[in-house]
């Protein structure tokens, strides 16, 4: 009897600590940015699942700033997921705003300018209510002989 109450309470206490772990947000990387037209961007993202269950969000919000100026700003469906504990490359192409920034692109593209910085803002939107956000910067340099591709 003992020991089906001990087996019992630690069935219990694991069924709460599963339940009770809040999901971490994924770490986010550019992977790659390539310019679509005059008006489009595609993103490459790599992100990493730090979770032991998948991420499958319906719906993604994303905030990209080139050199501090705001440049792509969007909401929408997606069909991507990224499996538990795992890193993952998903791709989205969204309209972009700032002509100043895509200036700024082609001048690195063309090798007058060594690069330029970014900051991403990244909500995904996991249903039930659940919204994880994370963010992350760094810097966007050409991609030899590929002038509108950068990583």
């Amino acid at each position: 009897m003992a020991h089906s109450f001990l087996w019992l309470a630690v069935l219990v206490l694991a069924g709460c600590a599963m339940s009770t772990r809040p999901m971490e947000p994924p770490v986010v990387r550019i992977a790659g940015l390539e310019l679509v037209g005059n008006d489009q961007v595609r993103l490459d993202l790599m992100l990493t699942n730090l979770n032991p269950e998948p991420l499958d969000p319906a719906r993604v919000a994303l905030e990209l700033a080139i050199n501090d100026q705001d440049w792509v700003m969007a909401e929408q469906t997606i069909t991507w997921q990224v499996s538990a504990n795992a890193r993952e490359t998903v791709s989205i192409t969204l309209p972009h705003q700032n002509g100043q920034v895509l200036t700024w692109l082609r001048e690195v593209g063309r090798n007058q300018r060594p690069s330029v910085s970014w900051s991403l803002a990244l909500s995904l939107d996991l249903g039930e209510k659940k919204v994880i956000e994370t963010d992350d910067s760094g810097f966007l340099y050409r991609v030899p002989g590929q002038p509108s591709r950068f990583r």
